[in-house]
This record gives C-alpha cells, structure tokens and sequence, in this order.
C-alpha cells in the first residue's frame, strides 16, 4: 500500500480493541504506520499474539504495516504490580475501587511513550520527514492511573 499522502505515524499496538481501531482509523486517512507491542511481563499475554494476528492479517490484504514487539521485562522487572506476572492474582472490582490499585504499572504509559518517540525520531531522521506518535490512552482509567490522565 502506497503512502499518497506522505503521513507517517508510529503507534503503540496493544492488541486491544482501542489501539486495534486506532490503526485501523490511521490506516484509513492513508498513513504509513509503525506499531509497536510491548511485552512488559503482563499476566495477559493475549493482546500481543492478537497484535501479530492483525499485523498478519492486513498482510495477507496488502495493508502494510511496520510492527516490532519491544521486550521491557527487564525494566519492568523491579515494578510492583499484580498486572505483572511476578504480581499476586488480579483483584476484582471497579477500576475506581481502592483494591485496583494493586494494579497500577508504575509509568507504563511513560515508558511506552517515550520508545515510542525514540522511534519517530528515528524514522524522521532518516526519511527526512515528520512523524506523528500516537498513543491511546484509556481516559476511564484515570481514577486509578496516573499516567491515563489528562495532565499526563
């Protein structure tokens, strides 16, 4: 698939339903996209093989799309989270329920960011052209994630 419009973005790719349609919405107004998943340690592997199944998938139809799955298990392995696999059971609950805390992954959101804009960077360097980063951020999980609020 060719880039008629010379936008270029690079994204984080969960596998989820948000950043799935994220892609596919950029993919929509014609942008060449690189995504990338992260393995941090999560307990719910399941996103990263449906980010490789949707990489996959747009393949077979000619939709191109540049994906890279950034192993962090070793930054993250200090952190303290029951969403990690190092972590106790996942509690139940509402996210604004004071037990969800548990799951709080310190500075996900930044870490992600952050090798998100080391990417562009990269890339704009060497197609000498600017580069959109793009990352969804679940604003219904503020209550409990710092880095899913608004000032974040």
């Amino acid at each position: 698939m060719t880039n008629p419009t010379n936008n270029i973005a690079v994204m984080a790719l969960s596998g989820g339903m948000d950043s799935t349609s994220l892609l596919l919405h950029l993919l929509s107004k014609g942008y060449e996209v690189t995504a990338i998943s992260f393995n941090y340690g999560q307990k719910h592997v399941l996103e990263l093989e449906r980010a490789s199944s949707l990489i996959a998938y747009l393949g077979e139809h000619n939709i191109e799309v540049r994906h890279h799955i950034a192993d962090l298990t070793s930054a993250t392995a200090l952190f303290e989270s029951h969403l990690l696999q190092s972590g106790d059971d996942v509690p139940r609950g509402h996210y604004e329920e004071d037990n969800m805390k548990a799951t709080v992954v310190p500075n996900r959101n930044a870490l992600f960011s952050s090798l998100l804009y080391g990417t562009a960077l990269s890339i704009a360097n060497a197609k000498e052209s600017a580069v959109e980063v793009v990352l969804g951020v679940h604003s219904g999980d503020h209550a409990i994630y710092p880095d899913c609020r608004p000032e974040f």
